[in-house]
């Protein structure tokens, strides 16, 4: 799977609206996010749109950004979601949303990322957001 920052722009976005809940149940809107993702012929029962959303907010979950949400893999591959009544962003999270909405930061971003040949993960453009957010502050 790669990373989709339109998807974990999305999401981060769902999650500071509380509408995540409904966001993961609409599981037609959830295939649109399988475009352009190396998607493999496996015997999987979830349909590969609920995994690649599925798999983001588990990167996200893992990554810090996002509180009062678990996704668990099961041996089968499936996944399950629990939601808490109030789930929310971290400080990380809303800093990563506010930089993803900003217009031309992202552009500035990969460029910055690729003259300092960083590879564009999500520490990576933690790191890299607070280094280019302190630059731009000078």
């Amino acid at each position: 799977m790669k990373i989709d920052w339109n998807l974990v722009r999305t999401i981060l976005a769902h999650v500071e609206t509380e509408t995540i809940g409904a966001f993961v149940k609409d599981k037609n809107s959830l295939e649109k996010w399988t475009l352009g993702q190396p998607i493999g012929a496996l015997n999987n029962p979830m349909s590969d749109g609920v995994r690649i959303v599925y798999g983001h907010i588990q990167l996200l979950i893992e990554g810090g950004f996002i509180n009062g949400i678990g996704v668990k893999e099961s041996l089968d591959g499936s996944y399950r979601i629990s939601i808490s009544c109030n789930p929310k962003l971290t400080l990380e999270g809303y800093l990563l949303l506010e930089s993803l909405r900003q217009d031309g930061f992202w552009a500035k971003l990969t460029q910055y990322a690729k003259e300092h040949s960083i590879p564009i993960t999500l520490d990576t453009v933690k790191t890299v957001t607070d280094i280019f957010l302190a630059s731009l502050a000078k």
